[in-house]
């Protein structure tokens, strides 16, 4: 599965042996410019203009909880590849990291070059 954030405010996902688009996210302006899918492909994650996270059901297609710290734009999303944490990184200069069970912000640090994180290694 692959997500995509467009320019009319839509994330998509879509399958990667169909090629077909599976189903499309709508009702949220100023999405950011990063979107992640959790490892178990029942959740989407992306930043957004207004400096929040939202995570969204793939199942429901809703929003299932909204993530605020950041201090201005998210441009930079990933899931810990176990699916537990998600680390965020801002034009603000800091790099997030959420425990995603009880949703909430774990550690942060300042940072000066954020524009993309990911998770290497173990935990």
């Amino acid at each position: 599965m692959i997500a995509s954030r467009s320019e009319d405010d839509t994330v998509k996902l879509w399958s990667i042996e169909t090629r077909q688009e599976i189903v499309t996210f709508k009702g949220y302006q100023d999405l950011g410019w990063d979107v992640a899918i959790s490892p178990t492909g029942d959740v989407i994650a992306w930043g957004t203009n207004d400096y929040t996270i939202k995570l969204w059901s793939v199942e429901a297609g809703r929003e299932i909880a909204t993530f605020e710290r950041h201090e201005d734009w998210i441009c930079s999303i990933a899931y810990s590849p176990t699916g537990d944490m998600l680390a965020s990184g801002g034009i603000d200069g800091t790099i997030k990291l959420w425990d995603i069970s009880p949703w909430s912000l774990t550690k942060w640090r300042n940072s000066p070059a954020s524009e993309q994180i990911q998770f290497e290694g173990l935990f």
